[in-house]
């Protein structure tokens, strides 16, 4: 399988936490992570931002937008001329975010589309992070390459996706288990809350999603922990329980994953 929405940087839910580990610390518990990851039949990951290693199993993205810096020049001139493939948008907010707001717009219309439109004349691809709303519209008139999350995609949304050939990494395994094992993430309770309303949000979008015709990938949003190895499976179930057929769930993470990377992995030809 494929994970199209791999943390590979990150080795706790909480950054805080991270910058209690030193770097050595840190770079064990990613290798040890990856090396399981692989074991359990993931064989490529695509890197949801902030990996710096080299791992020829990664996809690197080349950087970040979110609200501090998608004005800064300097930033962009780095991104644009880094070799990783691929571009990640933080359109909206997340699980930090009050689910009142949690899709109102982070970057502006006019920039966000100049963003997107800039990353693409410099050979990039776009991954948006977005859960809904304007920025979702947004992203869809801007032709972003992938839309992540989805959450409360809406019916209309999902048949502009479609028409578009816009896929959709739902991510729907990492809402789940905050949801039913707030434990695993020692998380509070008002971000299990949230996760909650996730999963019901996307026990919408998905449906959606299936009846438009959007492709659907495989991504897990998870994060360097090794303690999640054994949830690696999750997102395949999770896909089919909201109403993907297993051929379906099998595909996201192989041919439809392929087809969004445009690369044959399963033929050897990474």
């Amino acid at each position: 399988m494929i994970d199209l929405h791999l943390h590979s940087g990150w080795t706790d839910f909480f950054h805080e936490e991270q910058e209690k580990r030193s770097p050595e610390e840190i770079r064990a518990r990613i290798e040890t992570f990856l090396a399981k990851y692989e074991e359990k039949g993931i064989v490529l990951s695509r890197d949801a931002g902030g990996f710096e290693g080299t791992d020829r199993h990664i996809i690197r993205c080349a950087g970040m937008v979110i609200q501090n810096n998608y004005q800064d020049r300097e930033f962009l001139k780095k991104v644009f001329s880094d070799t990783g493939e691929w571009v990640k948008i933080m359109a909206t907010g997340g699980m930090g975010a009050p689910p009142e707001n949690v899709t109102d717009p982070m970057i502006p219309e006019r920039e966000f589309k100049y963003l997107v439109e800039q990353f693409h004349l410099h050979g990039k691809k776009v991954m948006v992070h977005c859960w809904g709303g304007k920025s979702l519209d947004w992203s869809i008139e801007a032709k972003a390459d992938t839309i992540e999350h989805g959450v409360y995609l809406t019916k209309e949304q999902a048949d502009k996706m479609a028409e578009h050939g816009i896929p959709l990494i739902p991510t729907t395994a990492i809402y789940r288990l905050l949801a039913e094992e707030p434990g695993l993430f020692h998380i509070p309770q008002i971000l299990q809350e949230r996760a909650k309303r996730a999963c019901e949000g996307h026990s919408h979008a998905i449906r959606y999603a299936l009846s438009s015709g959007v492709l659907i990938g495989h991504g897990t949003d998870f994060y360097a922990d090794p303690d999640l190895v054994e949830y690696a499976g999750y997102e395949w179930k999770m896909l089919q329980d909201y109403g993907l057929t297993k051929e379906q769930a099998t595909a996201a993470g192989t041919t439809v994953a392929e087809h969004i990377l445009g690369k044959k992995v399963h033929s050897g030809t990474v």
